[in-house]
């Protein structure tokens, strides 16, 4: 059973069909469609040309309650930007957009990923509430308003200074060590891991994800990345 039908939500492309936008063949052919590749619903609809992405962004804007955003006519308030770090916002896929009080509006490709919306209310101090936006428009504006992501070489070299040129309470505080800590995350979100474990050895601090492959049978699959130092801590 489908996460909106059970938490209650319209289906998608029941939306998109009352709308007037798709018809149920179409809405049957993306089904077999996402079943064959995978992917999300709207994405197959518009990659089949049964709809445009302005189409699937305001149907889930409607599906979530929340409001669509077209971000070619929105400019990002500074203040908005200020509170979100460019690690996370290319982790989460996220653009801030607005700071209303204590209300801070980011804009989104999921609106069903409500947790993405609680770790940043956690980490802002903030209300935060989504507006949903394509994907491809959410990366391109992070991309031209926090620059390119930060490589995993250059946070694990940032990090492993920061620890060598401070107290281990310090270090753990630091910008560049949450940067490492959150490009790890973001990679393990892209690998879909199941876990992550952090290893520290003298002189040295290794990181590894692992995931479980479903081929013919189940196996557990790891990556690990490593970092030397002339001084390891706990």
């Amino acid at each position: 059973m489908s996460d909106a039908r059970q938490s209650g939500r319209r289906l998608l492309g029941q939306i998109l069909k009352e709308r007037g936008v798709v018809r149920e063949g179409q809405v049957q052919e993306g089904l077999r469609e996402q079943q064959k590749n995978g992917g999300l619903l709207g994405q197959c609809l518009v990659a089949l040309g049964h709809c445009t992405q302005d189409d699937v962004v305001a149907a889930l804007a409607e599906q979530a309650g929340m409001e669509s955003v077209d971000l070619a006519n929105v400019t990002p308030q500074a203040e908005a930007l200020d509170l979100v770090d460019s690690s996370t916002a290319h982790a989460y896929g996220i653009l801030p957009l607005r700071l209303a009080g204590d209300v801070l509006t980011v804009a989104l490709a999921d609106p069903l990923n409500t947790a993405v919306l609680e770790d940043l209310a956690f980490s802002t101090g903030k209300e935060v509430r989504g507006a949903v936006a394509a994907a491809a428009d959410i990366k391109a504006k992070v991309l031209e308003h926090y620059g390119a992501e930060v490589s995993l070489a250059d946070a694990i070299a940032e990090a492993a200074a920061a620890v060598s040129a401070a107290d281990p309470e310090s270090a753990a505080a630091s910008q560049p060590v949450a940067r490492l800590l959150n490009s790890l995350l973001h990679r393990a979100i892209q690998d879909r891991a199941s876990d992550i474990h952090f290893e520290v050895y003298p002189g040295e601090f290794r990181c590894a994800t692992a995931w479980t492959a479903r081929c013919t049978r189940s196996r557990r699959r790891r990556r690990t990345w490593r970092c030397r130092s002339s001084r390891a801590s706990r």
